[in-house]
């Protein structure tokens, strides 16, 4: 099994935790988990996997914070952590590398604000969404430092202020109303 690649194991019945011990699979570039009864928290145990590129988690019951160690993955292009339980803030993002193309975190229980260096740490982004959680405060500028953003959903969350005035010079495409994920 060291030598497995792709893990998809999406859309079962399955449920419990994920076990740590799948930190075993040192060549994993593709883990699917996603549309299963899954529960606990995330293990922390994520250096190990170097070479992964997508990791789909959504659609489950998994509960408490994202793991710093997942968000430091060299290769990691694509996370999907949507449709569960996770809480507390964003903070663990600060270690997102900048490859990092797709962040779907929406539908949690995430709280804060947004960090202002989100814009500077994920400059390569294409889509984030962070809608259906307990963000607020103001959508900081630096968003618009997200200069291949296609898709930034930040619906359904209790954010004040105005609307950053810079984000109609972003090129790409902005969506902040309703069913996008719906």
């Amino acid at each position: 099994m060291s030598q497995l690649t792709d893990l998809d194991l999406s859309g079962n019945l399955l449920n419990g935790s994920i076990p740590s011990s799948i930190n075993r699979l040192i060549r994993l570039k593709f883990l699917f988990l996603s549309n299963n009864h899954l529960s606990g928290k995330i293990h922390n145990h994520w250096k190990a996997m170097q070479h992964l590129e997508v990791i789909d988690l959504s659609r489950n019951n998994l509960s408490g914070g994202i793991p710093s160690s997942m968000c430091s993955l060299p290769y990691l292009e694509w996370l999907q952590l949507s449709n569960n339980n996770l809480s507390g803030d964003l903070l663990s993002l600060k270690y997102c590398l900048s490859r990092l193309s797709v962040l779907d975190l929406g539908e949690n229980r995430l709280s804060g604000t947004i960090p202002k260096w989100i814009g500077e740490r994920l400059s390569t982004i294409t889509v984030l969404s962070l809608r259906g959680n307990m963000l607020f405060g103001k959508i900081p500028e630096q968003l618009c430092r997200l200069t291949y953003i296609h898709v930034l959903d930040l619906a359904h969350n209790n954010f004040s202020g105005s609307i950053p005035t810079c984000l109609g010079s972003l090129v790409g495409y902005i969506y902040v109303g309703y069913g996008i994920y719906d």
